[in-house]
């Protein structure tokens, strides 16, 4: 917006002139009626351009011009006056004016010109300062710029080769970076500033000049003995340019850090326990050669691989693992693990990865930990990985023994903004979009505070309000926040442009050296000694560090409970201080024979190994301060420097008194179990699922009528043998049992033995492990000839059959006098007198006559009870049958029943609907009006176990607490009694109980109690 100050005595030519200067949209008019005014205006602020009437009371328009220019030479002056003569003109324009405009011409013509001359007056003004300050704000970016910049001009010889080439301008900067001045080396050639033969890279400026395209490397100067990246282009045929910018402080820093990771990184590696550290983004920054071993997986294939990556070695495919949880407690992960436990930070689990070793599999024991960087902030996470499948071998036999025995800015490389008065850009080179990641055009314009991190925003802004006041920033540190959120540390250097009319600040020049990555170095040097000491402490085997001194520099939680002995005694000593840690005295240990070896020491162990550079030992200590003795494993490793010299060594002691016991204990075990097994005169099998080879004992070889060499040892040559009309049955068990569907394999059938004969066995079997998809991978059993057995129980079968023939007969005959007594009855009932006491007689006849009837349904069910085998029944199904069978108040729905068992079923006798008409019929005979019946299901804990419980409640009266304990016996109750006990003994045929649990004058409620491996899940 162009500001215009016009002074006029007419205020009608004011009015005009600001609406038709005002319809521009970018000129905006301050009118005054006089030049007195106007030059109160004047003091008080600035105008871009003023326009002045001649003829004016108090003072005219020559006058106010004079005074205008004796207080400002630049501002645009136009006299606009009706006055025409032309001394006038010629006065105004010698005084300082720049145009002259008469009223007298056409309105629309006058201003058009009038706004034209006002814009093109602006404007040249605008560009004369723009010109004078852009040269300021260059020339102070030349003399003030961190970086070395110097102009050059190639000199060639007549065909064309470079031979040379020229200084011709140098800041100050290049002083300090090469060691000649600036002042001396301008106008001198190369070879003179310079003692080599041919000036130094005279090749890359000699390509730089002739392609036109920028080069970029590194470089060093002896004569100070500093490191550069050079950036060279050119600037026209025959002219190039350089910028230098020291990295000689960014070396060193990453020298340091590749020390310090390089010794890290082995530590990690000599661990004996396999190791894999990650950092906060879950990728894998560390993999040492035990895990290298355990997965057969190499560093190089997984080192710098992202989230989830080192999943895969353990279970095929890229998945959380235990060292997840550090970052997120996931129930999914937790899952996962057996045993698993947090102490502080730390996360201890076990559990059986199948994939390890080549897929012969393993037992682990892990621990993860975090990693914090000094601010307490979780940096990464490590984790320690032991294979313990010995120790969890030797468990799981004592375990299975037991089953056995009870289931069988442009190029410079720094970047550089300008920045107003008001703080907001005006320039922004391409270092500085590439250092923020915003694009110029989002920036220009807007205030420097876009890019102040919000917890830094006052402290920078102080910063900046400071550099706005002085001579601006030397080396200050600002941190930026960049377009994607990242903060970065930049070394900041700025330089004032100022006003040559007043002094003041027009503009800031603000020059930058990121350091973010120096920073980082910095704090990766402390913070990987701290990790590194951190790793050793956190490490479940107690270990210990030493120098190529022998003293202790690391000492860590786990060796101080071993040996009593805390950190803050030892640390530090040398002298064999850490023999007497175990042995009383000071002598080597096997940490020594890393330095050298030594026979005589060697002789004091068990039992001693070599591999590669590391040694292996066992012994037997008795460490002095805690006096409790132990078998331990040693393994004692070198760390080396980065010229490859021993400058120093671990050792790690693990406690093996567990497993030796273990192992003894087992084999005492193993005895008892074999003995067991002969005794009981049982064939044992043990099947390999996947392969299909089974291992059977002695006994079982001699049921089946072979001898060892008759055998191949696989399941085929069994299933061959099984009686055709029992195969497909037996296959049916075993597909149940291995899909879930039964908790245990257990089915009688037929084999034929070597010399043909047919015999009956029985087997019983259970699936000992399975893959983490559930896929049996190991099944054991027994097999026992039962064909004695079967013939006995076929004859029990043939003597029950015709017992129950001669009762159902003798039943049958029973009814019939029972209904001829009761026809008798209802004659005497008709024919004789009215006689109150014959007909007390003939009452009792009658319920005699009912009561015989009903001990005979119950007679007739109780024989039923336990013929067929149990079998798996939907109890929704079995209460809808009773419902249907019961009295008609449930049948016509005149009682409401909720049935809220649809995925339930339950291994019962088929006489399960028996019990539900029994409940259901009780409720409605004894309940005193009930209107609803409701049927449930719910699992609750009951021991070590889960049982589920099947509710049948109603909303009656409910039954005393003095009858709750007699209800179920034999006989009682106000109908035949037999209805509750009856229930109770078909439940009690799959080990099922039933309760009473309701509260009397709230209704009856019965719990029936089932097994866990008798009930399951369906769908609907």
């Amino acid at each position: 917006m162009i500001r215009v100050l016009m002074v006029d005595d007419d205020p009608v030519i004011l009015e005009i002139a600001r609406i038709f200067l005002g319809r521009s949209g970018d000129i905006q008019v301050d009118g005054v009626a006089s030049a007195v005014e106007a030059v109160a205006r004047l003091k008080d602020g600035r105008y871009d351009v003023i326009v002045s009437d001649y003829v004016m009371p108090e003072m005219d328009g020559l006058s106010f011009l004079k005074w205008v220019r004796s207080r400002d030479p630049e501002v645009p002056f136009i006299l606009f006056t009706g006055k025409g003569r032309e001394e006038v003109v010629i006065e105004a324009l010698n005084n300082g004016a720049d145009y002259y405009l008469q009223k007298d011409a056409n309105p629309k013509v006058l201003y058009a010109e009038l706004t034209h001359q006002i814009r093109q007056a602006a404007e040249r003004m605008r560009t004369k300062k723009a010109v004078v300050e852009s040269e300021e704000r260059y020339r102070a970016l030349f003399e003030n710029m961190n970086e070395g910049f110097v102009l050059y001009e190639i000199l060639r010889n007549p065909v064309g080769r470079a031979t040379d080439y020229l200084v011709r301008d140098a800041n100050p900067q290049i002083e300090l970076f090469t060691g000649w001045r600036a002042q001396e080396a301008i106008g001198r050639r190369a070879s003179e500033i310079f003692p080599s033969e041919v000036p130094p890279f005279l090749e890359i400026y000699s390509r730089v000049d002739e392609t036109g395209c920028p080069a970029k490397f590194e470089g060093c100067f002896p004569e100070t003995g500093r490191h550069f990246s050079i950036s060279a282009f050119s600037i026209g045929r025959g002219r190039f340019a350089t910028i230098f910018s020291e990295i000689t402080e960014q070396k060193r820093m990453n020298e340091e850090l590749c020390r310090a990771h390089h010794q890290l990184q082995e530590i990690i590696d000599i661990l004996p326990d396999a190791t894999f550290v990650i950092d906060e983004k879950r990728t894998v920054i560390a993999w040492n050669r035990a895990i290298e071993e355990m997965t057969g997986v190499s560093k190089g294939e997984i080192v710098g691989r992202g989230p989830y990556s080192y999943g895969e070695p353990f279970y095929g495919f890229e998945t959380p693992v235990l060292i997840d949880s550090i970052f997120s407690e996931d129930s999914g992960i937790v899952k996962e693990y057996d045993h698993l436990s947090r102490r502080g930070d730390a996360v201890f689990a076990e559990v059986y990865v199948p994939h390890l070793y080549g897929g012969r599999g393993a037992y682990i024991w892990a621990i993860a930990s975090p990693l914090f960087d000094d601010d307490g902030r979780i940096v990464g996470a490590i984790e320690s990985i032991r294979d313990v499948t010995d120790r969890k071998r030797a468990e799981l036999a004592l375990r299975e023994a037991t089953d056995y025995l009870e289931s069988l800015l442009h190029y410079a490389n720094a970047p550089i903004a300008v920045w107003g008065p008001n703080m907001k850009f005006i320039r922004f080179n391409r270092a500085f979009e590439r250092l923020t990641g915003y694009a110029a055009e989002e920036v220009i314009g807007k205030e420097a505070t876009i890019l102040l991190p919000d917890e830094e925003r006052e402290e920078a802004l102080a910063k900046m309000a400071y550099a706005l006041e002085g001579e601006g920033w030397e080396s200050v540190e600002i941190p930026i926040r960049c377009r994607d959120g990242t903060v970065r540390i930049v070394l900041w250097n700025s330089a004032n442009i100022r006003s040559e009319k007043d002094g003041t600040v027009v503009a800031t020049i603000i020059q930058g050296q990121e350091i973010t990555e120096r920073k980082l170095a910095e704090e990766r040097l402390i913070q990987a000694h701290k990790q590194l000491l951190e790793i050793i402490d956190f490490l479940p085997d107690p270990t210990f560090v030493i120098d190529g001194e022998r003293r202790v520099i690391a000492w860590n939680r786990a060796i101080e409970e071993m040996s009593g002995v805390p950190k803050d005694e030892i640390v530090g000593k040398g002298d064999y201080a850490y023999g007497e840690v175990f042995y009383g005295t000071k002598r080597p240990i096997l940490i020594d024979m890393i330095f050298s070896k030594d026979e005589d020491l060697e002789s004091l162990y068990h039992y001693v190994k070599r591999e590669g550079d590391t040694l292996f030992a066992e012994a037997y200590v008795t460490p002095p301060r805690t006096g409790r003795g132990s078998y331990v494993w040693g393994t004692a490793s070198p760390l080396f420097d980065r010229d490859g010299n021993i400058a120093g060594a671990i050792e790690s002691i693990r406690d093996v008194t567990e497993i030796k016991e273990t192992e003894m204990a087992l084999q005492e075990n193993e005895e008892g179990l074999k003995l067991v097994i002969e005794g009981a005169n049982l064939g044992i099998w043990d099947r390999n699922v996947e392969t299909g080879e089974v291992v059977r004992n002695r006994r079982l070889v001699e049921i089946l009528g072979c001898s060892e060499g008759d055998l191949v040892g696989n399941v085929r040559e069994r299933e061959e043998m099984i009686h055709p009309d029992d195969f497909e049955g037996v296959m049916a068990a075993l597909d149940d049992h291995f899909a879930g569907r039964s908790p245990h394999y257990e089915i009688d059938y037929r084999l034929r033995r070597k010399d043909g004969r047919w015999i009956w066995v029985h087997d019983r079997g259970q699936v000992m492990a399975r893959d983490g998809a559930g896929r049996p991978l190991r099944m054991t059993g027994i097999t026992q000839d039962i064909t004695e057995i079967r013939r006995y129980h076929e004859a029990l079968q043939e003597a029950n059959r015709k017992l129950k023939l001669l009762s159902s007969i003798t039943r049958h005959d029973i009814q019939n006098q029972i209904t001829a007594l009761s026809g008798y009855v209802h004659l005497l009932r008709e024919g004789i007198p009215r006689d109150p006491a014959a007909e007390r007689y003939i009452d009792r006849i009658g319920e005699v006559a009912e009561t015989i009837k009903r001990q005979l349904a119950f007679a007739r069910d109780y024989q039923e009870m336990g013929v067929k085998a149990p079998e798996w029944q939907r109890v929704s199904e079995a209460v809808r049958r009773a419902a249907a069978a019961s009295p008609a108040e449930i049948s016509r729905g005149q009682v409401r029943l909720e049935v809220e068992t649809e995925t339930v079923e339950v291994f019962a006798d088929p006489m399960l609907e028996k019990v539900f008409c029994n409940l259901l019929e009780n409720s409605l005979r004894h309940g005193g009006g009930v209107t609803g019946v409701r049927v449930s299901f719910f699992e609750r804990e009951r021991g070590v176990e889960a049982e589920g419980v099947i509710a049948v409640e109603d909303d009656g009266l409910g039954i005393p607490a003095g009858m709750k304990a007699r209800i179920f016996d034999q006989a009682f109750g106000r109908h035949t009694g037999y209805g509750l006990f009856l229930s109770q003994e078909i439940l009690g045929i799959t080990g099922m109980t039933i309760t009473e649990t309701g509260e009397e004058g709230r209704g009856a409620r019965f719990e029936i109690s089932v097994p866990r491996e008798n009930y399951r899940w369906v769908s609907v």
